[in-house]
């Protein structure tokens, strides 16, 4: 009974409750899961239960479950157990990445097209080094993944004046100029630009450059590093794209989520 389409292993116990968040329906009749089913909780490994559904109709069984340890040495083992017993026709594996701040937005979904796996190698005199292995992603899953549409999942929301103000200050905290970033239209749409530009300067957070550029001021600087600090829980919806890069797959040591995570 617990055989399984697809079987979703998550790295942290963030990353597993995030993922149960996103897989949830919004709606009874809408896209995704309506209720989870935990499953073997005394034995090894639990997991999670659920039926996929898609205008009230089941799609495909999905289990969703984490290793108590990150890094390839636990997950491997973790996962091979569970495949042994749900047989799934899918293995994925989700979780935070940091992507570069400089094409990518918080909130972003990246998905791996290749993926790297660096972990193993030889320890010369003068350091590691890596034996660096390829994987590509299937066909079918970088084609689904390049025309998917986020704009109806829950974790999709425009931006409000509030976020893109902040996000046009993080992005001058970082040392990029946002007017070249390639999330700007999202948070700054057509005709929003020269206004809230405007404002900020009005408010003195930013001043503006004779080329044009802007830069933060003391106040716009340290108004950002307190919002920054501030925001332990994060926004609950985001304009995020989904995007197909090359990402490692080999998990690091310690989680290091920066803008650019989703």
């Amino acid at each position: 009974m617990d055989r399984v389409d697809v079987l979703v292993v998550t790295a942290l116990p963030e990353e597993f409750d995030a993922a149960k968040a996103a897989g949830m329906a919004i709606a009874s009749a809408g896209r995704g899961v309506l209720r989870w089913e935990e499953r073997d909780l005394d034995g090894v490994p639990p997991f999670l239960w659920g039926e996929y559904r898609v205008d009230g109709r089941a799609r495909f069984t999905v289990a969703l479950a984490r290793p108590t340890q990150i890094g390839g040495r636990a997950t491997g083992p973790f996962a091979a157990s569970l495949v042994d017993r749900l047989r799934p026709a899918t293995l994925a594996m989700c979780g935070v990445c940091a992507g570069n701040p400089a094409d990518t937005a918080l909130g972003d979904v990246v998905v791996g097209e290749p993926v790297y796996e660096w972990d193993e190698g030889q320890q010369w005199a003068s350091g590691f080094e890596g034996d660096h292995r390829q994987f590509r992603l299937e066909p079918r899953w970088l084609r689904a993944a390049q025309d998917f549409d986020p704009s109806g999942l829950a974790s999709y929301g425009d931006a409000s004046e509030d976020e893109a103000l902040l996000w046009f200050l993080e992005q001058l905290h970082r040392g990029q100029q946002p007017r070249h970033h390639p999330a700007r239209d999202a948070y700054f749409p057509s005709g929003t630009w020269q206004r809230r530009l405007a404002q900020l300067e009005a408010q003195g957070l930013i001043r503006r450059e004779p080329t044009g550029e802007a830069t933060l001021t003391g106040a716009g600087s340290a108004l950002v590093r307190r919002r920054l600090y501030d925001d332990v829980d994060g926004p609950r919806q985001l304009p995020f794209r989904v995007l197909t890069a090359p990402w490692p797959a080999a998990a690091p040591s310690s989680p290091t989520p920066t803008s650019g995570a989703g």
